[in-house]
This record gives C-alpha cells, structure tokens and sequence, in this order.
C-alpha cells in the first residue's frame, strides 16, 4: 500500500471516532469512507492489473497471491446475550439461537398463528407452528440460491 492509500485509511478510523463521539455529521463520515473505500478499490484493481500482466516474469507473486485469496477466513466472535454477558456454553448457543428464531417467527405472524411457550423448570423453548405458516415462510433450496417461497 501507498502512503496515500495508508493516510485515506487512517482519516477513515478517525473520522469514524470522532463521528461516534458527536463531532462530525453522519454526512460527513459517509463521504470520507466512500472516499477510502474507492480508493481501496483502485488500488486493488491496479495490483491485480500488475500482477496478471507481469504473470510470465513474477510466477511466484501471482500464485501467492491467488493461494491467499483462496484461504477462507472464518473467524466468529462469542456470541453474547441479552444481558452482554459472553456465551460459554453450548447450550446457551442453543437459547440465544432459538429465541432469535422464535422472534423472527412471531414478529411476522399473528400470536394465534405462531406462540412460544417458556417451561421455567427447563428454560427452554417450545414453538408451535402450523403447517401453513411454516410452508408460507420456508426455504426452497435451488441449485445455488435461497429462495423464500412468499405464496
């Protein structure tokens, strides 16, 4: 990266501090990311121009650069509850999970449709669902997408 592309970032990350602390309008902090991000774009772009055109001389630096591109970077943070407090347990991933489900569900639907019931012995939850509201908002798995049946 060029200095300028490093400086662009840099007046991202404080344009973004001084935005949370109430010092730049929302407007403002949009333009200057836009600004990084195309910038970003570019150079981009214009390191991969240089690496396909120079791929018979710098064989290496374009298979490095392909192999890293092809590594999947899959790191998710804890997840937490309501309360902020860390999630440790696999059976506590299971809650969180399952009250999310549960909201999406009984957010969109009638309570006479969709009702959760909460067991205070088990603190788990039960959701009834009828069969037309679980066909009506279902995945319809396709070759390569996910599509939601709206019928």
């Amino acid at each position: 990266m060029d200095k300028q592309l490093l400086d662009k970032v840099k007046h991202k990350k404080e344009a973004y501090g001084r935005w949370k602390k109430g010092q730049v309008a929302w407007e403002e902090y949009r333009e200057t990311v836009r600004a990084a991000r195309d910038h970003i774009r570019k150079a981009k772009a214009l390191t991969e121009l240089n690496l396909a055109r120079d791929v018979k001389g710098k064989k290496k630096s374009f298979y490095r650069y392909a192999a890293d591109k092809r590594k999947a970077r899959e790191i998710v943070s804890p997840l937490r509850k309501g309360t902020g407090d860390l999630i440790t347990r696999d059976m506590q991933e299971a809650e969180v999970f399952n009250n999310i489900f549960a909201s999406v569900f009984t957010s969109k639907c009638s309570s006479a449709r969709a009702r959760t019931h909460t067991h205070a012995h088990t603190h788990t939850h039960k959701i009834s669902l009828f069969p037309q509201l679980v066909h009506s908002h279902s995945p319809v798995v396709s070759q390569n997408s996910l599509v939601f049946n709206t019928d």
